[in-house]
């Protein structure tokens, strides 16, 4: 009888060790009390501190830079000097009794009132971009430290700015209009030297995609005929909407909304994180829709979406300003003429529209009038008129108060401010949507079915090489630092990659084939390329990307932090991306390195549900690598099951033995 009633004692002292240690376990997760055991970074010692400075221009164009800071200036304005040097970006400003006052960065200067410089902080306890309550030089960065600046108008009464960056911790790229930025210049900073599929994602319309994807915010959104998508940043679907069902028109992004013109139609303003309608407004009579793309722009303390249409009887087209806050039209304009493919640029408070000409129902085909006007952003009001000799179906360019437009096989370079003609040269080929940065223009052409030419040339018309490739070129160009993008409207569609002296660097013709009519776009560190095949694919080079050995998640239980663990070498950056279940908005925190790889932990929840998650990781080059997304099922702790249940359980066990024992 002893030896039963040892035998049961050692049972319940076992059990009862280990109840304590499962209590000890989960009290090594309840007891992160503050944000410094939680969101703090996340990497080795090193000598200084690294850190991310992003800028976004008045033209929506985004520049980002990572630096070293030294030791003993770790400060915000010594960031921004570091980040402008390694940009060969022009930075200016003062010093007084407040600390440094910057006015001046890149092309844009404060403009008070208007637009000005904001300094914005990402803030690990709200999980968002701030206003910083300091100026630079009195914020001291930690290591991986995430600053931005960002020209743009006040709000009136808040004074804080209205547009937001369009970059965030971890995704250090955005491609927020069709050709990049308002100016349509098809200019990025950002490169990929791979071919290399990455990942792949399948849309629901049987002819594919033809409208290019837009990129920011973390987020890719594309459109086919079937719905407009949000995909995170490795390709899984985060919602769809058939109401932005687009054949050709693109995406425009800003920090609130998604907005597309559909195949209905109507312009349609997202909510960009959860896909429901904000509003939609009808802009157009035709049958087959929208197919020019939106471009937003903050102008004279509003938020506006500008959207140009062509009609098939007359008056043959419209355009609008509409309030991106409510959708009421703030002006709009009849045009006497289309717009086709082509999406208006906005440069210095003017927008010049292209103008296809008037649809023929009979021909299928356009009829004068043809050529570009230039209209004042606030009220519409005609500024000039440059009429050609063939339809402007292309989006114009705008870079140093020169317009560069296309008009069948000729390239016109005209005065922004006049309208007058500066030069215009004829290549071989239907041209399409020229790119500029620098000084130096790039546009693809069309010569046959079988056949294209792309061109650079120099801002006084002069060729400075051409290549032939095989397929039309009917995609704009993109410049990505020292290289250019474009693809092929052929049966086996490719992407080209060339360098900019025209040397070719690499090609990829994308499996299932399908003609390309999108452009290429980069969204972080690989190329996206969607595809009459049905696909959207991303390549990139997995020699260079980060590397994700696995993604662990500790059970997850109501009113818990739910740990997250990642197998991965050393890198710069670690962050976890999450929704909470009761909201729509994504989160960051930054994950710590364990010597093996890095964890970070997601708040408790209140109630049980899903939680999506997924991290990304980012080396000091600014090579990203993006998880999968995935879900961690909340659960309530089973009462039964419980450390403190057990507890008492084994107790009453021990004192009734003991108990018998005295018997």
């Amino acid at each position: 009888m002893k030896t039963k009633h040892g035998f049961v004692m050692g049972i319940a002292v076992l059990v009862l060790l280990i109840a304590v240690g499962i209590s000890f376990a989960e009290g090594s997760v309840t007891a992160i009390q503050s944000n410094d055991d939680i969101h703090n970074l996340h990497t080795k010692a090193t000598t200084g501190v690294w850190a991310t400075v992003i800028f976004q221009f008045g033209n929506q164009e985004v520049l980002s830079a990572t630096v070293l800071l030294p030791p003993t200036n770790t400060t915000g304005i010594k960031a921004t000097e570091l980040a402008c040097q390694n940009l060969s970006l022009n930075l200016h400003y003062t010093w007084s009794a407040y600390g440094a006052f910057v006015d001046t960065i890149g092309w844009d200067t404060n403009q008070w009132p208007g637009a000005y410089w904001h300094l914005l902080v990402w803030n690990n306890d709200s999980y968002q971009w701030e206003l910083s309550s300091v100026g630079a030089s009195s914020i001291n960065l930690k290591n991986g430290d995430v600053i931005a600046w960002i020209y743009t108008e006040d709000y009136p009464s808040t004074y804080s700015p209205m547009l937001l960056p369009g970059m965030v911790p971890g995704h250090y790229t955005a491609w927020p209009a069709y050709r990049g930025n308002i100016n349509n210049t098809g200019y990025v900073h950002a490169q990929v030297l791979g071919r290399d599929l990455i990942w792949q994602y399948k849309g629901q319309y049987s002819w594919g995609f033809s409208a290019t994807p837009a990129v920011g915010y973390g987020m890719i959104f594309a459109a086919d005929g079937s719905a407009i998508y949000a995909l995170t940043s490795s390709g899984t679907e985060i919602w769809n909407n058939s109401a932005g069902a687009s054949v050709t028109s693109s995406p425009a992004i800003t920090d609130k909304y998604v907005v597309i013109g559909n195949s209905t139609g109507y312009l349609v303003a997202f909510y960009k994180n959860n896909g429901t309608i904000a509003w939609k407004y009808k802009v157009s009579n035709n049958s087959w829709g929208v197919s020019s793309s939106p471009v937003t722009d903050v102008y004279d303390g509003k938020n506006i979406a500008f959207i140009g249409t062509y009609e098939t009887s007359a008056p043959w087209g419209y355009f609008y300003a509409i309030n991106m806050s409510n959708g009421a039209v703030i002006w709009n304009i009849t045009l006497n003429s289309g717009v086709y493919f082509g999406t208006p640029a906005i440069y210095k408070g003017k927008i010049y529209i292209p103008l296809a000409g008037r649809y023929n129902t009979s021909t299928w085909s356009f009829d004068p009038p043809y050529g570009l006007i230039c209209v004042d952003e606030s009220n519409g009001t005609l500024v000039w008129n440059f009429t050609t000799t063939s339809p402007v179906k292309y989006s114009p360019a705008v870079e140093d108060n020169t317009v560069y437009l296309t008009s069948g096989n000729t390239i016109f370079a005209l005065n922004a401010t006049s309208g007058a003609l500066k030069w215009n040269i004829t290549l071989e080929g239907t041209l399409a949507s020229p790119a500029v940065h620098s000084g130096v223009i790039y546009v693809g052409s069309s010569i046959n079915s079988t056949a294209g030419v792309v061109y650079s040339v120099s801002t006084n018309g002069t060729v400075l090489w051409n290549s032939t490739v095989s397929g039309p070129v009917q995609s704009g160009v993109v410049i990505a630092n020292d290289t250019i993008l474009f693809s092929t409207n052929s049966a086996n569609g490719t992407v080209y990659c060339y360098y900019l002296n025209g040397t070719l660097a690499w090609k990829y013709t994308p499996t299932p084939s399908g003609y390309i009519l999108a452009t290429p776009v980069i969204s972080d560190s690989t190329v996206l390329i969607a595809s009459n095949s049905g696909y959207i694919y991303a390549i990139g080079n997995n020699a260079t990307m980060p590397i994700i050995n696995g993604v662990n998640v500790s059970n997850a239980y109501v009113n818990k932090y739910i740990k997250v663990f990642v197998n991965a070498t050393q890198v710069y950056q670690a962050l976890l991306y999450y929704k909470n279940i009761t909201g729509t908005e994504w989160h960051c925190v930054y994950m710590n390195y364990t010597g093996t790889g890095y964890s970070g932990y997601i708040p408790p929840q209140s109630t049980p549900g899903n939680v999506d998650y997924y991290v990304v990781l980012v080396d000091t080059s600014g090579n990203t690598r993006a998880s999968p997304l995935y879900t961690a099922q909340v659960v309530s702790l089973v009462p039964e099951f419980s450390a403190l249940y057990l507890v008492a359980v084994m107790a009453i066990a021990m004192i009734v033995v003991a108990t018998k024992r005295k018997l």
